[in-house]
């Protein structure tokens, strides 16, 4: 089970939500990294300029009957291949939602990275606000080591802590 606060940082730079109008006036930072977590077939029909492709299944393993994260280890060497350093702001959407950008947002939380923010209305937004697309891959992304920080915030909570707050009126579980 996993528990998910919502924790306010300073600065449009690291909020967990980042308008469209936001995203479109910072793409030209170089140190802005957007990740559409769209499907492989979506992201080669249109996205936002610049973004690099990364597919939900990139960051799970599938069994017969569920999905478990890939280790963080494998996660920490692709998001160097990605070309995003500690320093990078990460905005991250997709086509669903934002189902599958909340993944990899709570991911770079468990590694502690602060700048980091899910675009409001994704993918879906951005074209029915009329903002440019395109079907080109950015350029050859420059890889880099991503080195995790030790993270203070964790959101994973173990069956220990969960049982004795079950029992408590005022905690409410969600099981998603």
């Amino acid at each position: 089970c996993a528990l998910f606060c919502l924790v306010s940082l300073p600065s449009i730079a690291s909020s967990i939500m980042s308008d469209t109008e936001s995203v479109s006036k910072h793409l030209n930072d170089n140190k802005l990294v957007l990740i559409d977590m769209s499907d492989d077939i979506q992201y080669q029909r249109f996205h936002l300029v610049g973004a690099i492709n990364l597919p939900f299944g990139t960051l799970v393993t599938r069994q017969k009957n569920s999905s478990t994260p890939i280790p963080q280890d494998k996660l920490i060497v692709l998001l160097g291949k990605l070309g995003i350093s500690n320093d990078s702001h990460v905005i991250i959407y997709d086509d669903m939602g934002g189902l599958n950008a909340a993944r990899l947002y709570w991911e770079l939380e468990q590694l502690g990275h602060d700048k980091v923010s899910l675009m409001n209305g994704g993918l879906v937004k951005w074209i029915l606000e009329g903002k440019p697309v395109t079907n080109r891959t950015p350029t050859a992304v420059k890889p880099t080591s991503y080195v995790p920080k030790k993270n203070e915030r964790s959101r994973l909570a173990s069956w220990q802590d969960v049982a004795p707050a079950s029992r408590n009126k005022d905690t409410v579980l969600l099981d998603v």
